[in-house]
């Protein structure tokens, strides 16, 4: 019997491989328009139904479907799994995410069915969303071969959409309730994602772009400050041709630093780390002005800007997104798509894994209901995050001792101190090693409390009461004395 099943699952493994083969049709020659994309997808969640699921987050300005594909073996009912997305073409000159995107798809499925023991890991226990094209108008007329800033960057309103997120600094609001009624209105693809982010409980993320070889971490903008204004304060103009002459390097800027730079920094170092020219401090040689030291650097740091979609993953949602530059020209010529998927797939790989590192659980009531909407914060971190609607929650973390606070209405404030552990070796294969399974258990403030607190209440009215009647009889006393006398 056990020989029967072997051949079985044998022959169903070469079935797969060659429909994988059959239906391996992602060039590496050549850019995909949006039809093309489009088709690739269909095809591609059609023929793996099993491991993949297309859906649509929204649409553009001119009605083309903002497509995600979903890559995870994980049964669609299971607790605990945490989401991850990587969003491309966020700038339509900038197709390089796109094709990037479009191969790693293909690769997980691929090397799933080959037995790969760490992307089965990844995709076992990970929801992953890709979203190729956020800006589907502009790169429709993005010019290939273009390596500056030009045609079809911004979206068919001549809007860039990585400037249109509600911005937390500039409004001075707290995150939490997210409070949109006070940011500017916005265009379909920033609300269509912002929708997304709010109904899917994403723990990490990266947007590609291209035009430099750089990771980028948050924050990108400054509190009580404007782009323009600081950028006056430090150059004395906010001209940007005029800035680019007077630095030598982006270094001389401030940086504007979270309150979990330890994570980001850490992922932009692995990122850079894994990649073969991005660690480099100058990898693109037509930008001979700027240095990245080990191609890290914090956002404002490089340029400051407002309504940036990394600092609003962040900021309202607790999600830690990266900026990636993946290529030194915007518009690279299409023999180079092969290379620059090669660049970036270990890189990718490596990023994937990091999401199970950190802590983990859910958190409950003290009859083992889970709770949602709780917000978790990290004491000395000044920023929270929430629990799912399903009482989940995530925070990627480095190996250490955390002190981890929960508190929701009406319920007592809850902390506690824990340990993540680490890793016992420094294979990449072990990284969920690191990964600390903790549930938070939140006491409701009981109705007899309130009883309680009413009673010394009562109790003081009493005793005000006779002592105000002995003060009366004392005085009737001594009034009676005084008359007889």
């Amino acid at each position: 019997m056990n020989n029967m099943a072997s051949l079985v699952f044998a022959v169903l493994a070469q079935m797969a491989l060659l429909s994988l083969r059959s239906a391996d049709c992602i060039s590496l020659n050549s850019y995909h328009n949006y039809t093309q994309m489009k088709s690739t997808m269909e095809n591609f969640t059609r023929t793996y139904s099993n491991m993949t699921t297309l859906y649509s987050i929204g649409k553009s300005v001119l009605d083309r479907e903002l497509l995600v594909v979903n890559i995870s073996t994980a049964p669609v009912n299971k607790l605990g799994v945490p989401n991850v997305k990587i969003l491309g073409n966020i700038h339509g000159d900038e197709p390089m995410g796109r094709e990037i995107i479009l191969h790693l798809m293909e690769h997980l499925v691929k090397e799933y069915i080959r037995g790969d023991p760490i992307i089965r890991f990844i995709l076992d226990n990970t929801r992953i969303h890709l979203l190729p094209n956020m800006n589907p108008d502009g790169s429709e007329l993005a010019v290939e071969g273009n390596c500056r800033s030009g045609r079809g960057r911004n979206n068919i309103n001549n809007h860039d959409l990585n400037r249109q997120f509600p911005d937390f600094f500039r409004h001075n609001r707290s995150h939490i309730p997210i409070a949109l009624s006070t940011s500017q209105s916005m265009d379909p693809e920033v609300q269509a994602v912002i929708d997304w982010m709010s109904s899917i409980p994403f723990v990490m993320s990266l947007q590609l772009h291209g035009g430099n070889m750089v990771a980028n971490y948050p924050y990108d903008s400054f509190f009580g400050e404007s782009p323009n204004e600081r950028l006056i304060r430090l150059y004395g103009t906010d001209n940007v041709e005029a800035i680019s002459k007077i630095k030598t390097k982006v270094t001389k800027n401030e940086p504007a630093l979270t309150p979990d730079n330890d994570m980001f920094l850490h992922l932009a170092l692995t990122y850079a780390r894994l990649h073969p020219t991005m660690h480099l401090k100058r990898p693109c040689p037509s930008n001979t002005n700027l240095e990245f030291d080990q191609g890290v650097i914090n956002g404002a740091a490089w340029y400051a800007f407002s309504g940036g979609m990394a600092d609003y993953n962040y900021l309202y949602h607790g999600c830690l997104e990266l900026t990636l530059e993946i290529s030194c020209c915007r518009y690279p010529a299409p023999e180079l798509i092969a290379q620059h998927w090669k660049e970036n797939q270990n890189a990718l790989l490596s990023w994937l894994q990091q999401v199970h590192r950190g802590i983990k659980g859910f958190v409950l009531d003290e009859t083992g209901s889970r709770l949602a909407n709780v917000s978790i914060s990290l004491a000395y971190r000044n920023v929270s995050f929430m629990s799912s609607a399903r009482g989940e929650y995530w925070r990627v973390l480095l190996p250490g001792m955390y002190y981890i606070e929960a508190s929701k209405d009406g319920y007592e404030q809850f902390r506690d101190r824990v340990k993540v552990p680490a890793s016992s070796t420094q294979l990449e294969s072990s990284i969920f090693e690191t990964l600390l399974e903790y549930n938070i258990t939140l006491q409701s403030i009981q109705n007899d409390k309130v009883g309680q607190d009413e009673e010394p209440n009562k109790s003081s009215a009493v005793t005000l009461t006779c002592r105000h009647c002995t003060n009366l009889c004392i005085l009737f006393v001594l009034v009676f004395f005084l008359f007889c006398k």
